[in-house]
């Protein structure tokens, strides 16, 4: 099934048991040729991250191929709604359809096609945002169904000189989240979100006058990693500059500290932000969608992009980050979405900023969390969500192979590889 020889990490022989025994047994079911479905996008972006450790390539790479066609007929069919995320829509299949190109050989012109159609359809839709009276949504912007995340992908390509027109004006409607709207008779952050775009009862009731968004997900760091990458490619150097500026300003703000540790509430409201009313209580575990390892890698690449040399606060912070015990944090997912699995796969594009041994231990700790919570049922899907790639078994898979893979891509993705 899978070819598990040899670990990136020189961890124990007992927790390398536990963690094959993982991944066989979550791909002894994800494999099953009675749950393969040819519209499973996700399938197909799980089945070509882990292309290089399975057995029986030629069987996979023909279910990859068949699952890209019917991507393709499914793009032909002019009365298909379309979505435009990385998680959710067309994105999705551009991804999907990219790993399969770099994994196989194949299909590279189809995945040069969907790539543009993927930027005509991002540039068609902050035009459609800012020509609308729409309230602002973190979908509009966020790294899982809006355009930061679309943009940070589409910079790993080339582009004639037409197509980095449209590349540019994406990168200036991000920017302009950082400016001032007024919303009832208030001066407001562009990227607060108003209660008449609150998606869930719970929000609503949470922040009755809106939020401020800070997590790496649909928050406005994501947009900065994003728009970080785009200064490296040579777009808007100076407007990028000052929004990090601002955005490294912003985090100063509303950081608290917790037994020396920088940590941020995952949403506040404008009175919270304005008053710094917001309780230590409020903060979230270390996992990607909110919490402040995902948020210190984001700064962490930002200075990268900027060719800012100066790195070692974030390095540092990190590692304390690193050392605190995840015990603690009582994780009670070992998926993506607010899950141990998130930790591997920072922890896995940390191995040459941080202490190696370090993560090596944490990496040990986190894949017997994830046994005991297996062996003890102490987390149940819900069918629905088992093959979803945030909060069920392929994301899983992918952080948990990413431990065997030399080129791993699921952390393209997530913004932090």
């Amino acid at each position: 099934m899978i070819n598990l020889d040899k670990c990136r990490y020189n961890i124990s022989s007992d927790t390398e048991r536990s963690l094959k025994m993982l991944i066989e047994n979550s791909l002894r079911w994800y494999l099953n040729k009675d749950n393969i479905t040819f519209d499973d996008v996700q399938f197909l972006t799980t089945i070509m991250e882990i292309f290089p450790l399975l057995n029986n390539k030629e069987y996979w790479e023909s279910i990859g191929y068949d699952i890209c066609k019917g991507i393709k007929g499914r793009l032909e069919n002019e009365n298909r709604i379309m979505f435009l995320g990385m998680f959710s829509g067309l994105g999705k299949e551009a991804f999907a359809v990219n790993i399969f190109a770099r994994r196989t050989g194949q299909l590279q012109t189809f995945s040069r096609k969907l790539n543009t159609l993927l930027l005509d359809f991002a540039y068609q839709y902050i035009n459609m945002i800012e020509s609308s009276t729409l309230f602002n949504s973190t979908q509009f912007y966020d790294v899982i169904s809006g355009v930061s995340g679309v943009l940070y992908y589409l910079l790993d390509f080339e582009w004639e000189i037409h197509d980095k027109k449209k590349i540019t004006a994406i990168v200036n409607y991000l920017l302009r989240l950082k400016d001032e709207k007024e919303y009832l008779g208030d001066r407001r952050l562009a990227f607060f979100v108003p209660y008449e775009s609150l998606r869930t009862n719970s929000l609503r009731m949470l922040f009755p006058s809106g939020y401020l968004d800070l997590g790496v997900a649909h928050g406005i760091i994501g947009v900065g990693i994003a728009l970080a990458k785009a200064y490296y490619c040579g777009y808007e150097a100076d407007k990028i500059a000052d929004f990090c500026i601002f955005l490294k300003k912003f985090y100063a703000d509303t950081k608290k500290e917790r037994n020396g540790i920088p940590v941020w509430p995952q949403q506040i409201s404008w009175q919270e932000y304005i008053n710094r009313t917001y309780a230590v209580n409020m903060f979230s575990r270390p996992s990607w969608c909110y919490g402040n390892l995902s948020i210190i890698k984001g700064f962490y690449k930002i200075d990268q992009y900027l060719r800012i040399e100066n790195s070692e606060e974030n390095i540092l912070i990190l590692q304390k980050i690193l050392e605190q015990s995840s015990n603690k944090f009582n994780f009670v997912s070992p998926c993506i979405c607010h899950g141990i699995a998130s930790l591997i796969l920072i922890e896995n594009t940390l191995g040459t900023v941080v202490n190696k041994q370090m993560i090596v231990k944490k990496i040990e700790n986190q894949i017997n969390e994830i046994k005991n919570l297996y062996e003890n049922n102490r987390y149940i899907w819900k069918n629905d969500e088992r093959r979803d790639f945030l909060t069920g078994v392929p994301g899983i898979i992918c952080a948990l192979c990413g431990l065997y893979l030399e080129d791993e891509y699921t952390s393209k993705l997530f913004l932090m590889d």
